[in-house]
């Protein structure tokens, strides 16, 4: 709770066009009754970029004052949450939410049409059936981009180990969050 007291006292304006010389002067008295007001000195912040322990990028963060204007505005960490940034950040928002749910789509299309597909690997081997060598990820993300032109990340082909037998495995490929697709990889003698 706060109470202010506005007492009357003289101060001198003067304007330079005229000689009239205003005599007025407020004077104020704050007495502080447990001061405690909510958000007192804090601004309204979005994140430009990700900072530990204080938030995420594109996130709207209630921060002090001084830390505002002193650490996270001049190292443009940080912009001012105005009307413009607000409407800025949401259509940034739906643009990415756009393109994620495109992805999405066109990661189960692929999905759905990767159940057809079959790698065949072409490798010397010994009469017990173990390969000289071995299939990798990286191989098997080779092949799929030149023979059904699927560009995959080596590191999206889940396989616990190098393939070093012959024979015929099903191998997992993550496309996106939740969403996989298995192809058939077969290793047979050259």
């Amino acid at each position: 709770m706060c109470e202010f007291k506005v007492l009357l006292t003289s101060v001198f304006y003067y304007h330079k066009n005229s000689d009239i010389i205003f005599s007025v002067k407020l004077k104020v008295k704050l007495h502080i009754i447990n001061f405690r007001i909510m958000g007192a000195d804090n601004m309204k912040v979005i994140l430009t970029q990700d900072i530990k322990s204080v938030g995420k990028k594109g996130q709207i963060l209630d921060a002090s004052d001084g830390y505002a204007r002193n650490y996270l505005l001049p190292k443009k960490l940080a912009v001012v949450a105005d009307a413009t940034n607000l409407n800025e950040l949401k259509t940034k928002q739906e643009a990415n939410k756009y393109k994620k749910d495109m992805s999405m789509a066109s990661a189960k299309e692929l999905s759905e049409k990767m159940k057809d597909f079959e790698l065949v690997f072409k490798i010397k081997a010994g009469e017990n059936g173990k390969i000289f060598g071995s299939v990798t990820s990286k191989d098997i993300a080779d092949e799929l981009n030149k023979k059904y032109f699927v560009e995959v990340d080596k590191k999206k082909v889940m396989l616990s180990d190098a393939i070093k037998t012959l024979g015929v495995y099903n191998v997992e490929i993550k496309l996106f969050e939740g969403i996989s697709g298995k192809i058939k990889v077969s290793v047979v003698a050259e």
